[in-house]
């Protein structure tokens, strides 16, 4: 079995009046190989259309993720975190908070392990980091997701590598 994956942020517009049009846009696509060295990743996980209840919380232990693929069970154990993506489905009534865990935070892309982000409905966050990624263990390995004004539908995803 072998892994690959890959990131792509792309932040696009389009200006059109009586005689002019303006169009542009950026984009990024980042491969990850399979591999445990810098930019590269073993194994993702996901958690697609998980719902929160208004105010109700949810965290993540990235050494213990529960999964169901290829036909095999079991739990998913990350050392590194290489890429995050969260979205907040359009049709959620509140918004998301990312962060805050009671223990062992995950810092993650976080300056602090207080540190918060706030995802509106319809709203993604995408956050990559190629280098050596993000550190996770015993200590540092929780993150929290908690539903505010409202119920929540959203997609967590991790891509990184896992422990031996």
């Amino acid at each position: 079995m072998s892994f690959n994956g890959n990131s792509r942020a792309l932040l696009g517009w389009k200006w059109v009046d009586d005689t002019l049009t303006d169009a542009q846009s950026n984009s990024k696509t980042q491969t990850i190989s399979e591999g445990s060295g810098s930019g590269e990743g073993d194994a993702s996980w996901s958690s697609i259309d998980a719902q929160l209840l208004d105010t109700a919380t949810v965290e993540y232990d990235f050494t213990a993720l529960p999964f169901d693929s290829l036909g095999v069970t079991g739990t998913r154990s990350f050392r590194t975190i290489i890429a995050i993506l969260i979205s907040s489905s359009s049709d959620s009534t509140g918004g998301l908070q990312i962060g805050g865990a009671s223990t062992n935070q995950w810092q993650g892309p976080f300056i602090d392990t207080s540190d918060k982000i706030s995802l509106e409905p319809g709203s993604q966050y995408l956050h990559t980091e190629y280098n050596e990624g993000w550190p996770v263990s015993s200590s540092v390995k929780n993150l929290k997701l908690e539903a505010g004004g409202g119920d929540v539908t959203y997609t967590i995803a991790v891509v990184g590598v896992l422990t031996i």
